[in-house]
C-alpha cells in the first residue's frame, strides 16, 4: 500500500472519538484519553476500544510533546535574536 493510501485509510477509518461522549470537550480543551493515544500509536481497533476514556490535558501534552515544542520555539527565538544582533553589529561596523 502506498503512503498516500495508508494515510487515507487511517484518516477515513474508524477512530476512538467517532462515538465518544467526550469528543467535543476533547477538541475544545485539547484533551486525550488512553484510547486515542493507543489509536495514534497504531494499536488495533479492538485494543483502543477496550482502553479507558478518561481524557486529560496532561495526556495531550505527553502525546504531542508540548515541552519539546516549547523548547524548539525558544531555540528559534534565540536564533532570530542572535541573527538580528549580528546584523545590527555588522551594520554599525560599516558606518
Amino acid at each position: 500500500m502506498a503512503d498516500v493510501e495508508l494515510v487515507t485509510a487511517i484518516l477515513t477509518g474508524p477512530c476512538p472519538c467517532d462515538r465518544c461522549l467526550h469528543a467535543k470537550a476533547c477538541a475544545k480543551q485539547l484533551l486525550v484519553c488512553q484510547a486515542f493515544q493507543d489509536y495514534v500509536v497504531g494499536a488495533s481497533e479492538e485494543q483502543w476500544n477496550a482502553a479507558k476514556r478518561c481524557p486529560t490535558r496532561e495526556q495531550w501534552e505527553i502525546l504531542f510533546d508540548v515541552d519539546a515544542l516549547k523548547a524548539r520555539r525558544e531555540r528559534a527565538a534565540r536564533k532570530r535574536l542572535a541573527s538580528a544582533l549580528h546584523r545590527s553589529a555588522d551594520a554599525a561596523k560599516r558606518r
